[in-house]
């Protein structure tokens, strides 16, 4: 991590010497991992106060220009390049019981979270890829799996459909076959991806 990096950029805009930080890290991180991440803050410099779940920080920001009259129950849930998060968060609002004008305060607890540390957008798209080469190779009855070429397409068809089925139910994938020159349809859904992502 370039914390020396980020350490000068948060001067920059500050207009102050930073000493002080407060780190994410992912969940699953685990006690080793957490401890590197508190050296290399040390190593540029720094002095960490905490480190705490990504999905605890975000849940923090949104309730900064929030007011929740009502208890509200929300999931945080990120799913990145290789991993999946969630935090299940509660937000309300309490009033301070010591001396003098009562004050209302936003309370932020978080009920729980979870991951998946080996999912994610990567292997989504090696799912997709591998469905739409089974596809292709049951109906054209030539194996591809060694043309790079051709692989490379699929890989790029397969970033492009799991982009069109976050938003849709369903998507035509069409993909050049590299050893004939002719274009190969599929009908690609979301059901179908939603069970990709299960196995």
């Amino acid at each position: 991590m370039q914390f020396s990096y980020i350490k000068e950029l948060a001067e920059s805009v500050a207009g102050e010497k930073v000493t002080d930080v407060v780190v994410t890290v992912p969940p699953f991180y685990t006690q080793a991992e957490r401890d590197a991440v508190v050296d290399a803050i040390e190593i540029a410099g720094l002095r960490t106060l905490a480190l705490i779940n990504d999905g605890t920080a975000v849940a923090i920001n949104y309730a900064m220009t929030r007011t929740f009259p009502e208890p509200e129950i929300h999931i945080v849930y990120d799913a990145g390049a290789s991993s999946i998060r969630t935090t299940l968060v509660e937000f309300s609002t309490v009033e301070s019981t010591g001396k003098g004008k009562p004050k209302t305060y936003t309370q932020v607890n978080v009920l729980s979270s979870g991951f998946d540390r080996r999912s994610g957008g990567t292997e989504l798209d090696r799912r997709l890829v591998k469905v739409l080469v089974e596809d292709f190779m049951n109906k054209k009855h030539v194996d591809i799996t060694k043309d790079k070429r051709a692989m490379s397409k699929f890989r790029k068809e397969a970033n492009r459909l799991k982009a069109i089925l976050s938003a849709n139910s369903e998507a035509v994938s069409t993909v050049r076959d590299t050893t004939t020159t002719s274009l190969q349809a599929y009908n690609q859904n979301r059901s179908d991806r939603e069970c990709i992502q299960g196995h």
